[in-house]
Order: C-alpha cells, then structure tokens, then sequence
C-alpha cells in the first residue's frame, strides 16, 4: 500500500525540504527502505535501476539519525565516479532543508587543502570516491571513529572500475556497529561475495520492472556507416524541434574529435571525460544545466551520476559495451514523468552488438530511414543559408577584404572554396545501407571490426589502444587506470 511521506516520522525540516521539492509519496525502494530503516538499525541490501530515487531512500534516513551537535563524521557515502559523489551531495543538502547538518564531497580533482578545512570543521556526512577517501584516511585528516552509516551507491560500478581493494581498506576504518547500505542495479558473484563478506545481516529490497528501459524514452536506430555518423547526428539535431542532449562515444579521443567537429559546424557543444580536470567539468555541466550549450558529449564513466532535467535527447554515437550501460545511458531522458528520444547509430561493425543489446533489454528499435543524398543537398543549403543571413549585417566590414580575394580568384572558385572549408567534414556519399554480412562476434558481449578502407581502422585501434595502457598492472591500478581514460 503506498504511503505519503507525511506519514513518516520525519524531522520537520526535512518534511519542509520534501515538500518544497514537491514530492508526496515515495518511490517503491523509498518506501520500503523507510519502513525497514528510518526507526531501527539494520541493514539494507537494494537491487535496483538507475533513477528510482536511491538518494533519498538513504538519505532521508541518515539525515533523520544524524546529530547536529556531533561534529564528526557520522555517514559516508562512496560512489564510484566524481559525478554522482556531487549529484548524491547536492541531493542531501536540498533534503536536509534547514538542519544544521554539513554535508560535503570528498573526491579527487580537487584541492587537499580545501578537503582538510571542510573536515575539521566537523562535516557530519561525507560523499566521496573511494580512491580520496582512502588517501585521507592515510593522512589521518579523516576519522571514522563515530560514524554510524556506510552506504556503497552503485556498488556494482565500483566493482567494475576496480575498486575493491579501496573498499576493503575503508571498511577496515569501519565501526562493527555502523550500519552499512548497499545498492545496485545488479548483483553479480562480486557484489554477493562483498555482501557475504561484509554485510551478512541485511533487509533485502528488489524493485523489478516488466522492461528494463523507461517506457518514457522511444527507443530508435540508424544504421549507417561509420565514416557517415557525423552527418547523421547533425542531422538528427537539426531535425529536432530543439535539441537538448547527451552524445555517448566510446573514448575519450573520440570524444575530444565529436566536439572539434561540431564545434567547426557552429553548434553549441561541449565534452566531458576523464582526462578534463574536475573544475572544468563543473564548468561544462553547469553551461549544460543553464542551456548554455545544448549538446554533451560524453564517455559512459563521465557521464555516470549526470542529472540533468528536462533532457529530451540521448544519441549513441557509438553503442555501449554491454546492456546493462545502454540502460543507464537511455535513462538520462525520459524521466520524472518527461518523455524522451534515444537515437542509436549502428555501422555494420556494431550490428552484432546491437542485437544483442536488443535482445538482453527487451528492445524493439524503431528503425529510422536514412537521409537520402538529395535530403543531405538541401539541409546544407538550408543551413548556409541561413548563416549567411545571419552574417549580411555584419557584411561591410569584409568588403574590402572580399575585393582583394575576388582579384586573385574567379567569384565561383572562391565561393566553392569558402563552402568547402566550411564544411570539409562533411560527406559526400549518400547513405547506403549497412553490410550486414561483415559482422561477427567476438565473445560474449563484443564484437570484432570488420576491413575498413584508408587505414580507419588501424589509428582508431592504436588510439583504443593508447587508452588501455596498463594492462599488465596491477588489479588496483588497472582498475585506476580505467577510470582515468573514460
């Protein structure tokens, strides 16, 4: 039976902070988190998707047990990228309202200096990544002697960057009689053997749902081929009423090539990755949350704990590497009620993939048709034309120069000159329909590249490989290491 957040016995301020969110009724995993631990010490182990409110099934009943009087730390909260620890902290101050709780992130990109101020000023929760947590710990300028509350968010993306040997060291700091949270959207051999280990003892809670992707978000495909991409997603964009969205690529340098194109093609884009310094990716999210810019693109860990509102775009530019990650790409549109376009680009290469993908998550794409060449023709001359109506008024100021230029050059060599850098990028082959036949597996979950013609293939598998530097190291480095280039 659902219940209304007014019937929980919550501290007034955080009953305000609720209801100037908004909110009334908890979500299923809210629910039942709160009815096992907001009045009792246990345990919780959760199972569920991305975007079910996890934050606030833990949070609210943190903050209700939390002593405003006692300036230590009493909670932490680890999550796997630097992203989600500011998403998952700015989730609790709005929840707090008008407590005199401190709430703070502790993750690397930022100054040691600013870090160690905050904690001895007697921070009662801490959110962090598990990498600063641990170099705090061994420095001694983090205490956890009176802490009560240990949550593990996403644990089983912790476990898939690596992180287990910094979470054993952390919970060596642990009190036995903290109680300890852990959520997940899946619990493979890992996340069970963490359990058994630490978490013996605990409330089970599963929110299952009949279909893996939000039904919010129409789910479409393009298949094209490679080298065609770029024109495709520019023409999804421009297609679009307004387009406001997250572009996923596999790496980072193809991340960094995306942006550089569209950039040159006058739109209003920006990237995330793991090489770009934490302030500089506050400063890209937050032009992205203003509609400053109306395009991101991203690496799957980069983007992991973005919450954006009102997204009504997600394009993969290059597919996932398994299912479970198209989930949690898709469920960035499409939420709170909102509806939402995931539009996937599929080349011959990727078919195998995508199919699969299909099939774990229960998808029936939505094919849609590609531009033909004469469609192509006429949305760049759409588009020249307008900017070249936007630059009329500014004209004067180039004649000069335009007479100078027009001595040297016939007036239809340079005009076909000036088009063509331009829009040097852009293709000229109508999109032809994807040889299915090059597909193959390579595994479960991959798939192995066919032949491509110019040497395409080689640089982007020597860059791929440049990115996976490490590979002999370590289980705690290669894990790092991972986090780093994504």
């Amino acid at each position: 039976m659902s219940k209304k957040f007014s019937e929980y016995n919550l501290r007034p301020e955080i009953q305000a902070a609720i209801q100037k969110k908004g909110f009334e009724s908890p979500t299923k995993i809210q629910q039942e988190t709160l009815d096992f631990a907001l009045e009792n010490q246990v345990n919780i182990v959760g199972k569920a998707q991305t975007g079910t409110g996890k934050t606030a099934a833990f949070g609210l009943p943190i903050l209700n047990k939390t002593d405003e009087n006692l300036k230590k730390v009493q909670a932490l909260i680890l999550c796997p990228t630097r992203e989600l620890a500011s998403q998952v902290c700015d989730e609790l101050k709005s929840l707090k309202g008008e407590m005199k709780v401190f709430v703070s992130p502790i993750y690397g990109g930022q100054s040691y200096e600013k870090q160690n101020k905050s904690l001895k000023m007697g921070d009662q929760i801490i959110v962090g990544t598990p990498g600063r947590i641990i170099d705090h710990l061994k420095k001694k300028t983090l205490k956890l002697d009176s802490l009560k509350h240990i949550v593990f968010d996403e644990a089983d993306e912790m476990m898939n960057m690596g992180f287990l040997e910094e979470i054993n060291q952390i919970l060596d700091h642990v009190p036995d009689t903290c109680t300890r949270f852990l959520f997940s959207a899946t619990i493979p051999r890992k996340i069970q053997n963490l359990i058994q280990k630490y978490v013996p003892k605990h409330e089970f809670i599963e929110v299952k749902s009949e279909k893996k992707v939000t039904s919010l978000s129409e789910q479409k495909s393009l298949e094209v081929q490679e080298h065609q991409k770029l024109d495709a997603l520019c023409y999804i964009i421009e297609q679009a009423k307004f387009f406001y969205g997250i572009v996923f690529c596999r790496t980072k340098v193809e991340v960094e090539r995306l942006k550089e194109n569209l950039v040159k093609r006058n739109y209003k884009a920006d990237c995330i990755h793991g090489d770009i310094p934490q302030n500089r990716r506050e400063k890209v999210l937050d032009k992205f949350k203003n509609q400053k810019i109306n395009i991101l693109i991203a690496t799957d860990v980069a983007a992991r704990g973005i919450d954006v509102q009102n997204l009504n775009y997600v394009v993969n530019y290059h597919l996932p590497e398994n299912a479970e990650s198209y989930v949690h790409r898709v469920g960035r549109t499409g939420r709170a009620g909102n509806t939402g376009t995931a539009i996937t680009l599929v080349s011959c290469e990727e078919f195998g993939q995508y199919q699969q993908i299909s099939k774990i998550n229960q998808i029936e794409f939505e094919v849609i048709k590609p531009p033909r060449a004469n469609d192509l023709r006429q949305f760049y001359f759409n588009k020249i034309k307008d900017e070249l109506e936007k630059m009329q008024a500014k004209s004067r100021f180039y004649e000069e120069l335009r007479d100078e230029l027009l001595e040297e050059f016939e007036p239809e060599e340079l005009l076909l000159k000036l088009i063509q850098k331009a829009y040097q990028e852009v293709s000229h082959t109508e999109f032809l329909p994807i040889n299915r036949n090059k597909r193959s597996s390579r595994g479960r979950g991959g798939f192995r590249r066919g032949r491509r013609s110019g040497g395409g293939s080689r640089r982007r598998d020597s860059e791929r490989g440049s990115d996976r530097k490490g590979k002999g190291r370590g289980r705690h480095e290669r894990g790092r290491s991972r986090n780093r280039n994504r």
